[in-house]
């Protein structure tokens, strides 16, 4: 009998940092990430799946544990592949829908899009003709504040009068209102385990549309009752970078 020991080691550790287009307005903003990003669309999520050599590697062979290191490096780094059936194609050449690869999540800028909404999506393509998108590229929730600007230029509209004062730091009263239309978006799932016993344990929560490594989960309380996590709002809540006037 033959034995095959596998040892994975990390050799960096990174955090998302972000960065991009700067301007003294939201308007002026949304013309120069319009002009940096080769593919924008509207599009909402079809399904998802993660992709990793590790995960498809073949009994025997080397799996590169330096992936970072190298220069095609999406080539070996574990990360989600997310479909979007198109609706509205402001950039590039795609179809009625399109591919594209983002993070895991968790620390790796990953963009995590939700089943059922509809989102405003910058992708830009890497050395091997790949789409990728992050919580650091422009765009998200249809449903959120920060869009706004986005949309009226990419739709040739007129810019609204916001559009064009002088930054103001993102209000909290608008991180809140765009927390709870997008609580309400994603919904949330209640029930209660029958059982005749006490409970200790915790309930996963899968979309049809696909399965990733940061699954909902909820506790469930010694009567079987519980209730899935409410999604948290990274990528909506984000706006273009802007310079204060």
């Amino acid at each position: 009998m033959k034995l095959l020991v596998a040892v994975l080691t990390v050799t960096h550790a990174y955090a998302c940092s972000c960065g991009g287009p700067t301007g003294r307005t939201a308007w002026e903003v949304a013309g120069k990430v319009e002009q940096a990003y080769p593919v924008i669309f509207e599009g909402t999520l079809q399904s998802f799946r993660i992709e990793w050599n590790f995960l498809t590697a073949k009994p025997g062979e080397l799996v590169r544990a330096d992936a970072p290191r190298l220069e095609n490096w999406a080539d070996y780094f574990p990360r989600m592949l997310a479909t979007f059936r198109v609706s509205r194609a402001y950039k590039g050449d795609i179809g009625s829908s399109v591919q594209v690869r983002t993070g895991l999540g968790g620390g790796d800028c990953g963009f995590a899009p939700q089943p059922g909404l509809k989102y405003l999506v910058y992708a830009e393509a890497l050395k091997s003709a790949v789409l990728w998108t992050s919580i650091c590229s422009p765009g998200g929730w249809l449903g959120g504040s920060g869009v706004g600007a986005l949309l009226r230029h990419l739709r040739k509209e007129r810019p609204a009068p916001d559009d064009l004062k002088p930054y103001r730091l993102f209000a909290i009263r608008d991180r809140q209102e765009d927390r709870r239309r997008y609580a309400a978006a994603t919904g949330q799932i209640c029930g209660q385990v029958a059982t005749a016993t006490p409970i200790d344990g915790r309930i996963a929560f899968l979309p049809t549309t696909g399965s990733s490594l940061y699954e909902g989960r909820s506790d469930v309380k010694s009567d079987g009752k519980f209730c899935s996590e409410r999604r948290e709002l990274l990528h909506v809540l984000r706006r273009p970078n802007l310079e204060h006037a």
